[in-house]
């Protein structure tokens, strides 16, 4: 069997151009088709996912009162570990606590009394960063005169338990009472027990 080819080759270029033109221009327009399918599905996909996502906020919204709560709960619970590790603290060191009181009720002239005694945590020490500083023992009280304040500080500077002693304010009331407040240094680190 023969083959006969009856296309010049002029014509016959023309029409494999044409025939490759052809599939090009349907190539073309598959890929355009896939392109737009492909769009489509992720305008979709982005859509959905917006939609999804105000579900989720409008859900969070009606949360928001109980994450609240929960937030003021946690931090009412750290409040109190840290008040009961405060307490288990003195607890620990009642003794020594015990001494401190009595060095002070120890050095009160006669016409001397107290009406407050707060521990207060004393300033960061500089040595050790992070870590409170010695704890202060601030007094307040009364005295008959400026003489048995002063005694009462000097005697209170004379203990070992503490290391310094300071009068903060001291003023005469309405009814000629001398009305004071002392700062006390403990000595040592005071145990790391400060209340305020």
């Amino acid at each position: 069997m023969y083959r006969v080819n009856l296309l010049t080759p002029e014509a016959e270029g023309s029409a494999y151009v044409r025939r490759s033109a052809g599939l090009w221009t349907w190539t073309g327009r598959a890929a355009a088709l896939l392109l737009a399918v492909g769009y489509g599905l992720f305008l979709l996909a982005f859509h959905m996912s917006g939609l999804q996502l105000m579900r989720q906020q409008s859900a969070l919204e009606l949360l928001e009162p109980e994450i609240r709560a929960a937030l003021e709960l946690r931090a009412d619970r750290e409040r109190a570990e840290a008040r009961l590790g405060a307490w288990r603290e003195a607890a620990n060191h009642g003794g020594e606590w015990v001494d401190v009181l009595g060095q002070v009720t120890g050095a009160l002239p006669a016409d001397v009394w107290l009406t407050s005694l707060r521990l207060v945590r004393g300033e960061e020490d500089t040595d050790r960063p992070g870590r409170p500083g010695a704890a202060m023992v601030r007094l307040e009280g009364a005295g008959g005169s400026l003489s048995s304040v002063g005694l009462f500080l000097h005697s209170l500077q004379r203990r070992p338990c503490f290391s310094s002693a300071q009068l903060q304010t001291a003023r005469e009331s309405k009814d000629g009472v001398l009305v004071f407040a002392i700062d006390l240094r403990l000595a040592g680190d005071g145990r790391g027990v400060a209340f305020e």
